[in-house]
């Protein structure tokens, strides 16, 4: 009998057939580790070769396998594509949008919506053609291979574990897991980030709100809004509120506190804090957020943001979990600016409720700060060689005036918001602050940016204003009174929410809670940071 002996080509095309699926499957994590190349990386590696064994044990041969895979295989291309244009991995909030047809999807999704759809199709049509290769049934596995295979898979997440945590400045390795690894993993980090955002969603239906009562209930609208910037630092914030000569230095219902200090360094700590009044993250988890104070006081809830992952809030990761009512993000995209929330806001004021509890959390100058603003605001030229050089001897300088472009940025849309609350002659109430501040080699430090395990008082440094129209300090003169003599005081954002409570005639609140700056107190909050080790230092014992 005469054997056919395989051309190169065949002997090709049966090579690709053999690895195109592997490729096309796993594709996102090679996007990802492109974009975030770190030695977290090979966490993020190793996590993807040790889940495969959850299908291969249940495939006798590769076809099985891929065909078990196919799912994912679909939706791949999508995956890869989004990483591409966002540079980061679909976060939480747009997931949440899968099980709630009336949030608003971002417009980035449907701005790339052809170009998703093509490169889904020209992969995925390969990937199942691959399929009937004959090939793909004569690779067969064996018991011992898969019992091979598992074993070494649990190698691989020790290994794993023992990584990621060494590298996380020793941050805890539930969180190293659930944020650096597992969840950024294709396939299965996906699988598991959509069953935890469906369990949460489910989970949120059952939250109560306890009615608060109000001692006083004004006749009229009531509009208050807790803005929250990103990255916004007080002495820079200052020096370019001068250089600009805006209206928020000389508006006499402005009140600034120029030593006020933020709760962490890290979105990630320090935005549950503000919304709880806590000073701790188990504290935060485990007690009321400002959502659900507001709402159990009769206001109705907004929520309306720019920033990459809009919620950011542990275990209450999405809008049902936050008690909102209305829900508006515009744009995960690294280069969206703040003002692209403004028509939102102005429509949300124009036609909202009577009683009216507003968070509207913008990018303001989180890095990178050259993407922050728009080029007619540009007052500080930036030199783009030196931007991108850490040995540029003026490459701080140029760090510096770009951060402070972005400064002046926040400083438009914060007097937008004031001007659009000005119209609508209501009882109202704005307080500005920022998550955490930012560092720029202070002191020859080295330290750059936020999130320093060490941080100097210049990370937590924050701007923090309180505006009240005419109305608001009519109804209340005292309170607005004792509001203005408090400005000179050391004060946290740990006090934002009883200043909120307070300025709703809520009297009666928790214990817990840090006095508010609308009543007279004998000593200074002891401002406290929640460092990335999740140990809390003194303000004062930072450098």
């Amino acid at each position: 009998m005469e054997i056919k002996q395989r051309s190169n080509s065949q002997k090709f095309i049966t090579f690709l057939c053999v690895c195109y699926p592997a490729l096309w499957l796993y594709l996102p994590n090679i996007a990802i580790i492109y974009f975030h190349f770190s030695l977290k990386s090979l966490g993020l590696l190793l996590t993807v070769f040790c889940s495969i064994p959850i299908l291969l044990l249940l495939s006798r041969n590769l076809r099985q396998f891929w065909l078990w895979n196919l799912p994912f295989a679909a939706i791949s291309g999508f995956y890869t594509a989004y990483i591409i244009f966002y540079h980061d991995i679909p976060y939480e909030g747009m997931w949440f949008a899968l099980w709630n047809a009336s949030s608003e999807v971002d417009w980035g999704v449907a701005k790339y919506f052809v170009l998703y759809g093509l490169i889904i199709i020209s992969g995925f049509i390969p990937y199942c053609l691959c399929l009937f290769h004959p090939i793909q049934k004569k690779i067969v596995f064996s018991h011992p291979f898969k019992t091979y295979y598992a074993f070494v898979s649990l190698l691989c997440v020790a290994f794993a574990v023992i990584i990621t945590n060494y590298f996380s400045e020793k941050i805890p390795i539930q969180r190293v897991l659930d944020q650096s690894v597992l969840l950024q993993n294709y396939p299965y980090g996906m699988l598991g980030m959509l069953i935890k955002t469906k369990l949460s969603f489910s989970k949120s239906q059952h939250i109560m709100v306890h009615p608060l009562k109000r001692s006083q209930i004004p006749n009229g609208r009531e509009i208050y809004i807790f803005v929250i910037g990103e990255a916004a630092r007080y002495d820079y914030w200052m020096k370019v509120s001068k250089d600009m000569q805006s209206s928020l230095l000389t508006d006499p219902d402005v009140r600034i506190f120029p030593k006020a200090v933020a709760q962490a360094n890290l979105t990630s700590l320090a935005l549950p804090l503000l919304l709880s009044g806590t000073p701790t993250m188990d504290d935060a988890l485990n007690h009321s957020i400002w959502m659900q104070f507001v709402k159990g006081a009769g206001c109705t809830t907004g929520w309306i943001t720019n920033a990459t992952e809009p919620f950011n809030y542990p275990a209450q990761n999405d809008f049902y979990d936050l008690n909102i009512n209305r829900k508006a993000w515009a744009g995960f995209s690294g280069t969206t600016y703040d003002d692209v929330l403004l028509p939102e806001i102005e429509r949300t004021l124009r036609q909202g409720p009577q009683k009216l509890c507003l968070i509207v959390h913008f990018i303001g100058s989180h890095f990178d700060y050259r993407v922050r603003y728009r080029a007619d605001l540009k007052k500080y030229p930036v030199d783009q060689k030196a931007y991108d050089d850490f040995t540029n001897p003026n490459h701080v300088i140029a760090f510096r005036n770009a951060y402070d472009n972005s400064l002046i940025q926040t400083n438009v849309i914060l007097q937008s918001i004031i001007a659009m609350l000005k119209k609508e002659n209501a009882i109202s109430f704005l307080l500005y602050t920022s998550d955490h501040a930012e560092s720029f080699d202070d002191g020859g430090s080295g330290q750059y940016f936020h999130g320093n395990l060490h941080p100097r008082r210049t990370e937590v440094e924050v701007p923090f204003f309180v505006w009240a129209s005419s109305k608001f300090q009519q109804l209340y003169p005292n309170k607005w009174k004792t509001l203005s003599e408090n400005q000179q005081r050391r004060v946290s954002n740990i006090q934002i929410i009883p200043t909120f409570l307070d300025a709703l005639s809520i009297n009666d609140l928790p214990p817990y809670l840090a006095p508010s700056l609308l009543q007279a107190y004998q000593n200074d909050v002891k401002a406290v940071v929640l460092l990335p080790s999740i140990k809390l230092a003194p303000f004062e014992s930072l450098p």
